[in-house]
C-alpha cells in the first residue's frame, strides 16, 4: 500500500498577515450558536447618550484591560472624560450567507457602554467597550464569538413604539 504523508489544507484570507501564515482550516461540526456573518438587522433603533464619567477611572479600565496583561508593551489611555451609552433595539436579525439565511432570524435588545481610546505606541484611537448587555442567548454567543464583545445577557426594557421612549433601562445580576 503506497502511503503517502499529506499536508493539512490552510486557508487564508487574501489580507492575511505574513503572521498568519499557517493556520488550519477551520472544520465546521455542526450545530453552531452562531451564523455565517454578514447578518441583515432589520428596522432596527438605536439610542445613543453621552455622559460624563471619571476619566481616572477609565484611565484604570485601560490599565487593567490592556496594558498591564501586556507587560506594558500596550498603553492605552482614554481619549476623553465622555462615555457613550447606547440602547439598541433589533427586531428582526439574520444571515444574508447563502448557507445560512434559511436558518431563520432571531430579535435582539442591547444596552452597552463604549468610550475612546487612545493607543500611545500607535499613535491611533479607537473604541473600548467594557460593557455589552443583550437579552438573547444568541446575540451573545454570535456578538462573542464572531466579534470579540464582552457581551453578558440582562435584561433590557426598552419599549417598541413608534416614538422615542419615555424610559430605557437594563438590570443585570
Amino acid at each position: 500500500m503506497n502511503q503517502r504523508k499529506t499536508q493539512p489544507m490552510f486557508v487564508l484570507p487574501a489580507s492575511a498577515s505574513t503572521s498568519l501564515s499557517q493556520m488550519p482550516a477551520f472544520v465546521e461540526h455542526g450545530g453552531e450558536t452562531t451564523c455565517r456573518h454578514p447578518a441583515d438587522a432589520l428596522n432596527s433603533r438605536l439610542y445613543g447618550f453621552v455622559v460624563r464619567a471619571e476619566r481616572s477611572a477609565l484611565d484604570r479600565w485601560c490599565d487593567r484591560m490592556f496594558n498591564q496583561p501586556s507587560g506594558g508593551t500596550e498603553h492605552w489611555v482614554a481619549a476623553g472624560e465622555d462615555v457613550l451609552v447606547n440602547f439598541v433595539d433589533i427586531p428582526t436579525m439574520g444571515s444574508t450567507d447563502p448557507l445560512d439565511r434559511e436558518l431563520g432570524v432571531c430579535q435582539e435588545r442591547e444596552a452597552a457602554i463604549w468610550f475612546p481610546v487612545y493607543d500611545v505606541v500607535r499613535h491611533r484611537f479607537a473604541w473600548a467597550v467594557p460593557y455589552m448587555f443583550v437579552d438573547s442567548g444568541l446575540a451573545l454567543t454570535g456578538g462573542r464569538e464572531v466579534y470579540g464583545f464582552p457581551k453578558q445577557l440582562g435584561e433590557i426594557d426598552m419599549p417598541r413604539t413608534d416614538e422615542a421612549p419615555a424610559h430605557l433601562k437594563v438590570s443585570t445580576e
